[in-house]
């Protein structure tokens, strides 16, 4: 749809003119409510019918601007249809109302992007990787990052759906999942164990964890923890044992370290102090985000991640002179926390609910 047929593009007169029609259809409904007398009750008919006669064409225009979109122009034929003038009055057919012209007037002044170049948005930001395949698109969260109405993303997910750029898996509406998400993540936890290793976790001549463990620290799947550790094994840093944890290798000593993140300066701003119960809270909605793929945009999980990293910073400071078990789960976090967030949507809400995992751990 071009921006010569939307409203705010109209010139300023025919603009005004629809601003003036919506309030008079809004004085009639008001007017219906108190009970207007009976010379006003015989006319609003007449005057309903000569301002959805004004303005019906173009609704159609709109109608047909949105070919794009099935489910939009389903919309504007219903909205046509509620506000099709009876040509007989004999018949049964129910008459104009004044409700269903309002919809119809407000649905013309609506300003905001159609469902079309709503779902042209979408496709592009797939394209370009903004929304990761295997992520799944909650219509609020998609309206608020593009500033739209949420009725008009439903709408674009339901043509994005039926064109297959978009799936339905049960009640949440996700990008096609692809056949590499599963090998990204294993190669994601290969490095994340490298980099344990390079830390001082695991020195050459100890184990790793259980794959279960390693499964439960990171919150993946048994399959991705295989192929982490078949990288691992190939590229010579563990060896994998029957019925026993892998044996880390010399060449783990070699390992570079990589980055690691500072915790942020408060100044002078006093350290905020979290319950056991807000901790507990946000490691779960973490957890349960990642379990999801509920995609969140780049910055907002950029500050869930250092909301959690506050937690667990308060928490290492509480496990600072334990000893063994807690000991070890004290010196994972503090990796964890440390470690810098990655690039990618579904990498970063991987990571983030690691450092749940963690504050878990240590809770």
């Amino acid at each position: 749809m071009s921006t010569t047929d939307r409203p705010d593009a109209l010139p300023e007169e025919t603009a005004r003119s629809l601003v003036e029609a919506m309030a008079e259809v809004a004085r009639i409904r008001r007017g219906r409510d108190a009970g207007p007398g009976p010379e006003a009750a015989a006319s609003s008919p007449d005057r309903l019918g000569q301002i959805a006669a004004a303005w019906i064409p173009a609704a159609h225009t709109r109608r047909d601007a949105a070919a794009g979109s099935p489910s939009d122009q389903a919309r504007w034929d219903q909205l046509l249809a509620k506000a099709a003038l009876d040509p007989a009055p004999s018949t049964r057919a129910p008459r104009l109302t004044a409700d269903a012209l309002h919809a119809l007037l407000t649905a013309l002044a609506d300003t905001s992007p159609t469902a079309t170049e709503i779902a042209d948005r979408i496709t592009a930001d797939t394209r370009t990787g903004r929304y990761q395949p295997g992520v799944a698109l909650a219509a609020p969260v998609i309206a608020a990052e593009l500033q739209v109405p949420v009725a008009s993303v439903k709408l674009a997910f339901a043509g994005l759906t039926a064109s297959g750029v978009l799936v339905r898996a049960g009640k949440r509406t996700a990008v096609p999942a692809s056949g590499h998400e599963e090998a990204e993540r294993g190669q994601y936890l290969s490095q994340r164990l490298q980099a344990q290793m390079a830390y001082g976790l695991y020195p050459p001549g100890s184990t790793l964890p259980k794959g279960t463990e390693i499964g439960r620290q990171y919150v993946v799947a048994d399959p991705v923890v295989r192929d982490a550790l078949g990288q691992l094994e190939r590229a010579e840093l563990i060896q994998r044992r029957p019925a026993k944890p892998p044996l880390v290798l010399d060449a783990a000593g070699r390992i570079s370290a990589p980055p690691r993140c500072e915790p942020a300066s408060s100044g002078t701003q006093p350290v905020h102090r979290f319950t056991p119960e807000q901790m507990e809270r946000s490691a779960a909605a973490a957890y349960a985000r990642w379990q999801k793929r509920l995609y969140m945009p780049e910055q907002h999980v950029e500050r869930e991640w250092q909301h959690l990293r506050a937690m667990l910073r308060q928490l290492l400071q509480r496990h600072s002179g334990h000893r063994g078990p807690r000991a070890a789960a004290a010196a994972r976090a503090r990796e964890v926390e440390s470690a810098p967030l990655p690039g990618t949507t579904l990498l970063a809400l991987a990571h983030t609910a690691s450092v749940a995992a963690a504050i878990s751990e240590l809770l």
